[in-house]
C-alpha cells in the first residue's frame, strides 16, 4: 500500500512533469473511481484548466487549479498511484482514468484492486477535516507536546496509534513497523504506558 513516502514521491513527479499544461480531455475506464462524479463531470471541471500546485496531506494528493478553481483530489488505497505518460506511451495496466494534458502527456490514474478514488474539492481544508485526517507526519505539524498528547490519550496499541490516521495522517504499516523498531518500541505495547522520554524519540 503507498504510505506517505510513496505519495510524496507522486506528488513531487506530477509537480515537475503535470503543472500548467492545459487539461485537453479525460477518459475514465472504470467509473467506480470516482467519488461524487461523473466522467462528464469530471471532464467538465478539468477540460482546459491547468493545475498550479501539487500538495499532499497525509496518503491524499491534490492537484490544485488556479484560484478559486477547486482542487482534483487522489487517494490510492492499495496498489494505487499515478504516472506521467509521455507522448505515444501505451495505457498502463489498470488505468481507472487518464487526463491527456497539452503536450501530449497522459495523467494516468492507476488502481489494480480499485481502492482509490478520484475526488473533487473547493476547499483542500474542508476535504482534511471532514475526511477527519489528523495533521501530517512529515510537514512538521506535530510539536513534541501534542506527540506525547497522543500518545497519552490513546489506549490502543503503539503501532495502531501511529496508524490512526485521525491522529497522525501518512504513516502506514510498512513505516510504524520501522518507526517503532529505531524507537526500540515494541508494536504492541499500550501508547498511554509509554513514558514521556519514550514518547519523544518515539
Amino acid at each position: 500500500m503507498p504510505e506517505l513516502p510513496d505519495i510524496e514521491a507522486f506528488r513531487r513527479n506530477l509537480a515537475h512533469k503535470a503543472l500548467r499544461k492545459p487539461v485537453r480531455s479525460t477518459s475514465v475506464h472504470d467509473e467506480r473511481i470516482l467519488d461524487n462524479l461523473t466522467p462528464s463531470g469530471l471532464g467538465r471541471r478539468l477540460k482546459s484548466k491547468s493545475f498550479v500546485k501539487a500538495c499532499r496531506h497525509g496518503k491524499v494528493l491534490f492537484l490544485r487549479q488556479s484560484r478559486g478553481g477547486g482542487s482534483l483530489v487522489l487517494r490510492f488505497g492499495m496498489t494505487g498511484s499515478v504516472q506521467v505518460c509521455p507522448k505515444g506511451c501505451d495505457t498502463p495496466q489498470y488505468a481507472r482514468a487518464e487526463l491527456r494534458l497539452s503536450d501530449g502527456s497522459r495523467l494516468a490514474i492507476i488502481s489494480q484492486r480499485l481502492l482509490g478514488h478520484i475526488a473533487f474539492t473547493d476547499d483542500e481544508q474542508k476535504f482534511v477535516e471532514q475526511a477527519d485526517l489528523g495533521p501530517d507526519a512529515l510537514n512538521g505539524d506535530i510539536a513534541k507536546s501534542e506527540f506525547i498528547k497522543i500518545f497519552s490519550e490513546s489506549h490502543a496499541t503503539a503501532k495502531a496509534t501511529l496508524m490512526d490516521q485521525s491522529r497522525i495522517a501518512g504513516i502506514g504499516n510498512v513505516y510504524a513497523d520501522e518507526i517503532l523498531f529505531q524507537a526500540g518500541v515494541r508494536p504492541d505495547r499500550k501508547a498511554d504506558d509509554l513514558s514521556k522520554e519514550t514518547a519523544i524519540y518515539a
